[in-house]
């Protein structure tokens, strides 16, 4: 059975303030420049390419596709290639789509940053840095944050946010087995409307669909 894209999980990172204790987060300018960063974006449009190598360098994924975010906790996420999958959600509901497999899941949006990454690009995020210790270096290539979890219940060691000129560039992953993502960003579009049915799903005709919102 093929496994969603993990890029998709990846992708929607919040845009939201974030409303943090310093202290326990971090170096405190780094915490108020991501802030700063954040919330300036109220919503985003991006083409994007993923891929996922092991500790030994080797490929392990590599796809493409399109995506949209808003705040709250919106977003929708079309993967291209290598096959076709799309991620939706409005904010309280969580479609996935596998074109391949003829099959819908829906689920309850699960808001947890650790659990779903990608509501670091456009949903509530102000336990963020309650979580995670921020930091921040910069270089020619631009500004960079990376956040740490505090503990060791997270799917990753570290996930940092690279911006270009003030505008998300690529988000980069790594987890305890040496596996690293890297996520570019491009064509971003900020704070421009989106239409609001871009963050509903319609299953296609004749799809399977598995609804586990009532196990919730």
């Amino acid at each position: 059975m093929r496994l969603l894209s993990r890029a998709a999980l990846l992708l929607a990172i919040c845009l939201s303030p974030l409303a943090v204790n310093a202290s326990q987060s971090g170096d405190s300018n780094a915490v108020a420049s991501l802030n700063a960063r954040l919330a300036a974006i109220k919503s985003l449009s991006a083409h994007f390419t993923q891929t996922t190598i092991d500790a030994s360098s080797r490929t392990l994924e590599d796809n493409s596709g399109q995506l949209w975010v808003a705040t709250p906790s919106k977003f929708r996420i079309e993967t291209t290639t290598p096959y076709v999958q799309t991620l939706v959600s409005n904010g309280n509901d969580f479609w996935t789509w596998d074109e391949g497999l003829e099959q819908v899941i829906v689920k309850k949006l699960d808001a947890d940053v650790k659990q779903v990454p990608i509501l670091l690009l456009g949903g509530d995020i102000s336990d963020i840095t309650r979580q995670y210790r921020v930091s921040s270096y910069q270089d020619p290539q631009g500004e960079h944050y990376i956040l740490q979890p505090t503990t060791s219940d997270n799917l990753f060691e570290s996930l940092t946010i690279s911006f270009v000129k003030g505008v998300p560039a690529s988000i980069a992953i790594a987890d305890s087995l040496g596996q690293q993502t890297r996520i570019d960003l491009t064509q971003v579009v900020e704070n421009q409307p989106l239409d609001e049915s871009r963050f509903t799903f319609v299953s296609p005709k004749g799809a399977d669909v598995i609804d586990d919102r009532a196990a919730r």
